[in-house]
């Protein structure tokens, strides 16, 4: 046996320079080994728990392993500190006895058969509840513990009663949800008396803001969610006033009772300068107009705004004039139609519903989204309205448009808002009607504002017949860059589009157009490629004619650098040589 074949020798402790009164390291000390069954038991947040309800199984498994693991466990308070009364009467007992006096969090819904030990555990426990989740439906014949929904509770018994007269500044995450989703029925709170508070999640909860002298602020509040509120715009907007700290807003209206009540809410402007993300739906206009003229934030928040039902045959007539400005300054926007699942009532499943998003996109990467939903299946007719209406905005910083729908409208509303966009560079087209998008973009306009088919003759005096073209100005001179890549059209639609905007010269801008066909269309493709360069003949800057078709592709290639093209990146163009990929791909110079 050679000398690199001899076994190793065994590593001693005087080895390894540790003295005889090291821990090995294979020997964790327990504060440790406690702080790793806390990672492993708790890897999920709170959030989550609360909606699995997680059975103590993984508790009773530690303390199986080993003797020392079980003293280990049992002597971790952090391991217990969250319980869940979906659990057998003893089982949370045993976890609130060994959290010692730690701070624990509740998970408790009032409908299961151990609501009545919740209630005594958390008035024992209340000034130790660092996280309260609380979910409870509404029942007539019964007194409701958590919230006052008449005058027949308790005052010194109901939850709201405990949160509103003794403050506590332990609990920092709050979920409390009532009824179903889009009940009439709600609970009412007053403003808790949590100073330390950093998360509030409200569903089905009508928060009403104190009107005595004590006012309490959340200096500590960063998400603030109210879902299927009934809370007065007035009262949300007193609210908002009380946590300068907000990072995260998320408010939505219950579509399904009346908001009639909703009246004006006048006052001073509210400062959220740590404002992130802002999302509001459901609200009717009167609301939407006081939140965004009092409420002032970052310009860096993402703001997304849902509009109601009831208010779609106004369409964005119905967005408050403060918003105006976020739209028109920003240079990239995004309409989108896509449908989505919704419930209908008195329906066994779902239907298909169309939803409009408007996406509103900064140089900073903050966006301004606009979504219609639940519109009726007329969704031509209110793309249409859409348009139409961004075409009376001025849109001249808007550098990029995304356009995503099945079909487009075609009584000319896409010319009209192409012209809104003078300084339009890239357009994104994603439609199976892409003729008409190809169509508009071949009209002009003249000084007027008006919008022509090219070469429309109209006779300059009514007195005359002599016809004279009309002077215009290409309709989006700066575009650069059209993506038709996930759009359905005809080949020579595209042709017509390039040998016109080759016809100007350097009226307009070198344009670049991306596709991708499918291998049925691809023939097609380059037949109507190969019939516009070899019997196309344009005039170039000295009034000289050429064929395109004349010289090889590839020697115009070295020689114009700035040109439209045509890119293919279909799997077969590819694998294909140099030589083969410019036959596919013709370059010309504008």
């Amino acid at each position: 046996m050679t000398e690199d074949m001899n076994p190793p020798r065994p590593i001693t402790h005087a080895a390894r320079g540790l003295e005889a009164d090291d821990i090995p390291i294979d020997r964790l000390p327990d504060e440790i080994l406690g702080h790793i069954m806390v990672l492993t038991v708790w890897r999920v947040d709170f959030r989550q728990f609360r909606e699995v309800g997680r059975n103590p199984d993984d508790w009773t498994r530690l303390c199986l392993v080993c003797s020392r693991w079980n003293a280990v466990a049992k002597n971790t308070p952090s391991l217990w500190s969250q319980v869940s009364f979906r659990w057998a009467p003893a089982a949370f007992d045993s976890f609130i006895k060994r959290s010692g006096s730690c701070p624990i969090s509740f998970f408790a819904i009032q409908d299961y058969p151990h609501s009545g030990k919740f209630q005594h555990h958390f008035l024992v426990e209340l000034h130790r509840i660092q996280k309260l989740c609380l979910s409870w439906f509404p029942d007539p014949k019964t007194k409701s513990f958590f919230f006052r929904t008449d005058n027949s509770d308790e005052l010194g018994t109901c939850l709201m009663a405990q949160f509103s007269w003794r403050p506590l500044p332990v609990l920092s995450e709050l979920t409390l949800s009532h009824g179903v989703h889009d009940s009439e029925d709600y609970s009412a709170l007053t403003l808790p008396n949590l100073p330390n508070l950093r998360r509030l999640n409200l569903r089905g909860i009508c928060l009403a803001v104190s009107r005595s002298k004590l006012i309490i602020h959340f200096p500590k509040l960063t998400v603030l969610t109210m879902t299927d509120t009934l809370t007065k715009m007035t009262d949300i907007l007193g609210f908002l006033s009380l946590c300068p700290a907000l990072e995260t807003c998320r408010l939505t209206r219950n579509c399904e009772v009346a908001q009639g009540y909703d009246l004006s809410a006048p006052g001073e402007e509210i400062l959220l300068p740590k404002l992130r993300i802002l999302h509001i739906s459901a609200f009717n206009r009167r609301s939407l107009e006081d939140f965004f003229s009092r409420l002032k934030y970052s310009t860096f928040a993402d703001v997304t705004v849902i509009m109601r039902r009831e208010d779609r045959e106004l369409v964005m007539t119905t967005l408050p004039s403060v918003l105006y400005s976020r739209i028109t300054s920003t240079p990239y926007l995004r309409i989108s139609v896509d449908y989505r699942w919704r419930r209908v009532d008195h329906a066994i499943g779902s239907v298909k519903s169309p939803r409009y998003a408007l996406e509103f996109k900064a140089d900073d990467g903050s966006t301004f989204t606009v979504t219609f939903i639940e519109w009726d299946d007329l969704y031509k007719t209110h793309f249409a309205l859409i348009l139409r209406r961004l075409t009376e905005l001025d849109l001249s910083k808007t550098s990029s448009v995304s356009l995503s729908s099945p079909t487009m409208p075609s009584r000319g509303e896409i010319p009209n808002f192409l012209y809104s966009c003078p300084n339009l560079q890239t357009l994104e087209v994603s439609t199976q009607e892409g003729d008409k998008v190809l169509d508009s973009l071949r009209y002009s306009s003249d000084s007027s504002g008006n919008v022509y088919w090219p070469g429309k003759i109209l006779p300059t005096d009514p007195g005359t017949s002599s016809p004279a073209r009309i002077e215009t100005l290409p309709l989006v001179p700066n575009l650069q860059s059209l993506d038709m890549t996930d759009s359905t059209f005809s080949p020579d639609k595209l042709k017509d589009l390039l040998i016109s905007r080759l016809e100007l010269g350097d009226e307009v801008h070198p344009l670049s157009v991306n596709v991708d066909y499918y291998p049925e269309y691809l023939d097609s493709f380059e037949e109507a490629m190969d019939n516009m360069f070899s019997s196309s003949h344009i005039a170039d800057e000295r009034g000289t004619t050429n064929s395109v078709g004349e010289s090889p592709v590839s020697d115009q290639a070295q020689l114009h650098d700035d040109r439209p093209k045509v890119t293919c990146e279909c799997a077969s163009c590819m694998g294909k040589t140099q030589e083969e990929w410019y036959n596919l791909r013709w370059s010309a110079n504008a």
